[in-house]
């Protein structure tokens, strides 16, 4: 039986990168991704580079719950199992933005999109031989902290701040995740990818003129998708659950990453965010 995967943003870059090589390995590919002509192009991309036409599409926009519940009832309606989610899907925003459910844009899209798209597809994923659950994460999360009395960061807001709130979320709720599904047979890790050239904040001027300088030092979507697929596909970690990787290597998150008092905090707000019951 096909191994099966579904991958958000991955319509290019390292998502995109990563449903290639699963798809080469002869794994179902799903990829989620919000610009259904992109979505289609990156999809006949991959059958022509693989010879795989097993290569599925879900449209979603992680910046709208509605648009992930109806991602999530799409595919519980059409698969029966997911053998790996990977989560990955993110923004850099140039400006200040708020969603239509009153949510920073950064944090809606970089943690509400990853909290409400695996809550929804849980059942799926437990429905099947060791399941895997990958969030891309960033070294930037070294220098973020949760705001709670102030999470959308009103009047104290830069792209830089935002994000590494929303990436230190990353690894919390990895962690968080991986102590609620012990002993089901599901493991959840994250990683950060490497400094990659990518379509990553391409809206972000400063963030774009900085890569560009450091184009030298950076790794290709190619190169750093072999790390998502260690975690996604390989038997060395198969057993493995709860860990934050700096590429293929098992290494230490920031401290505050390993505070369950804010886990579990950072959860219940998650929760409430998304108006669900538990």
């Amino acid at each position: 039986m096909r191994k099966r995967a579904l991958i958000t943003g991955a319509n290019t870059g390292i998502g995109k990168a990563t449903a290639q090589q699963l798809a080469s390995l002869g794994w179902e590919v799903i990829i989620a991704c919000r610009d259904e002509h992109k979505a289609r192009v990156a999809v006949d991309d991959i059958i022509t580079a693989t010879g795989n036409t097993k290569v599925d599409i879900c449209i979603v926009d992680f910046a709208l719950q509605s648009s992930i519940r109806k991602c999530a009832k799409n595919i519980l309606d059409t698969y029966d199992r997911l053998d790996v989610l990977i989560n990955n899907a993110g923004v850099l925003m140039p400006r200040q933005t708020y969603t239509d459910d009153s949510i920073e844009q950064t944090f809606a899209v970089n943690h509400i999109g990853y909290f409400l798209l695996t809550y929804l597809l849980l059942d799926n994923i437990k429905n099947t031989i060791s399941p895997r659950i990958v969030n891309i994460t960033s070294n930037a999360h070294f220098k973020g902290m949760i705001d709670f009395n102030n999470i959308n960061l009103i009047n104290n807001w830069n792209s830089w701040k935002a994000y590494y709130q929303s990436k230190l979320a990353n690894v919390l709720f990895t962690y968080e995740l991986s102590r609620r599904l012990e002993g089901a047979g599901v493991t959840v890790n994250c990683l950060h990818p490497g400094y990659v050239r990518s379509e990553f904040g391409r809206d972000h001027k400063k963030y774009q003129s900085l890569a560009q300088r450091q184009d030298h030092i950076r790794i290709s979507c190619e190169e750093s998708a072999q790390s998502v697929v260690y975690l996604a596909a390989s038997p060395e970690v198969k057993d493995l659950s709860g860990y934050y990787y700096d590429q293929m290597r098992k290494t230490a998150s920031s401290a505050l990453s390993y505070d369950e008092d804010i886990a579990r905090r950072l959860w219940a707000e998650s929760i409430k965010l998304c108006n669900l019951t538990s």
